[in-house]
């Protein structure tokens, strides 16, 4: 089934996160992956106790209610994944501590991990192969799109990098653990703009 979506850089982007298979990865890109899903689990677990709102915004989700699709790191439950990847976000990022590439400068694994985490439950079997791709394609993704803004916007002076850039690539890592074809990909980084 076609989208119907123009021919654009969105396009080509669906067509690499689509086509791109665990074998095609740089055996250094497999490595910092798994290091960065430890860093933002165990900065995650130190938010839960230690950031202001991490508890709260745990409690919210939960009686909430909803669909019992994804865990909540470290508060444990299950609520609808959108609600599971936010709570996890925050405490991603609750403390500031999460992985920084400095030269971008950006938190790519607070953006992408906790999403891909939730989406990876709630389409469960996810196999550690297809997580780690479709974590490593939004790094890629993220960093990328944040050194073509740096230093033509002053991303620091105006926005944090990693939430202004990262729904783009989160988006776009969830739709490949997701099996998404080229289009359907292209449409989920349309909506993000949106």
């Amino acid at each position: 089934a076609t989208t119907g979506l123009k021919e654009d850089v969105s396009s080509t982007l669906g067509q690499h996160f689509a086509g791109t298979k665990y074998s095609d990865l740089p055996p250094e890109a497999v490595v910092t992956v798994k290091k960065s899903v430890l860093d933002t689990l165990g900065v995650s677990i130190a938010a839960s106790s230690l950031a202001a709102g991490g508890r709260e915004l745990a409690e919210l989700a939960q009686e909430g209610g909803g669909k019992e699709e994804s865990t909540l790191l470290v508060f444990g439950g299950r609520v609808p994944v959108w609600m599971a990847a936010l709570v996890n976000g925050g405490l991603a990022h609750g403390l500031d501590f999460d992985d920084i590439y400095h030269e971008g400068p950006s938190h790519p694994s607070g953006a992408i991990i906790p999403a891909a985490l939730a989406v990876a439950e709630r389409r469960a079997p996810t196999s550690g192969k297809d997580f780690i791709t479709a974590v490593a394609l939004g790094h890629d993704m993220l960093l990328r799109m944040t050194f073509a803004l740096h230093g033509e916007v002053d991303l620091l002076g105006i926005w944090l990098s990693f939430p202004l850039i990262g729904v783009f690539a989160t988006a776009a890592s969830c739709g490949k653990l997701l099996g998404l074809e080229p289009g359907r990909i292209q449409a989920a980084i349309s909506i993000a703009l949106a």
